[in-house]
């Protein structure tokens, strides 16, 4: 336990350093930190491109109050509970054989070490997958914290 305690503090500590420096020309520099917690962490791909980050996050079964998305202090957290199927009264589940499927609530947060234009934060849930673009602020107008309003496509 103590190897991964002091693998996450090294990592923060290149986090930090490549905040503190300038970014581009820093060589450990991090996009984002990604931190999950709760029962489960839902599969997620990041990635950055010259105009935003975009992070796709594949959590199949859930309706649109089923999880709930904001942007608050440089972080994306993402929250919500995948609730398991009830099995009916006669077929009672006796034996699982294979199960890969996870089921609780999570909680993701992906930290942003860049500045992002929160005013053009969009989020679409489409066959499973929620993607969220993170428009890069290149002005950098600073702006409160915001909710963001998922769409379905």
């Amino acid at each position: 336990m103590d190897d991964i305690k002091k693998k996450v503090y090294k990592e923060l500590k290149v986090i930090d350093l490549a905040e503190s420096k300038d970014v581009d020309s820093y060589p450990g520099k991090r996009p984002i930190l990604y931190v999950s917690d709760f029962s489960f962490s839902p599969p997620t791909d990041v990635w950055e491109t010259e105009q935003l980050i975009c992070v796709v996050m594949e959590i199949a079964a859930l309706k649109l109050e089923d999880f709930f998305i904001n942007y608050r202090e440089g972080f994306l957290v993402i929250e919500g509970e995948r609730k398991q199927p009830e099995p009916d009264e006669k077929n009672r589940i006796i034996k699982f054989y294979k199960k890969e499927l996870d089921f609780g609530k999570f909680l993701v947060k992906i930290k942003m070490n860049t500045r992002i234009d929160k005013d053009k934060i969009t989020a679409h849930y489409e066959n499973g997958l929620l993607r969220i673009d993170l428009p890069k602020n290149i002005r950098g107008n600073i702006r409160h914290d915001i909710e963001i309003p998922v769409k379905i496509k």
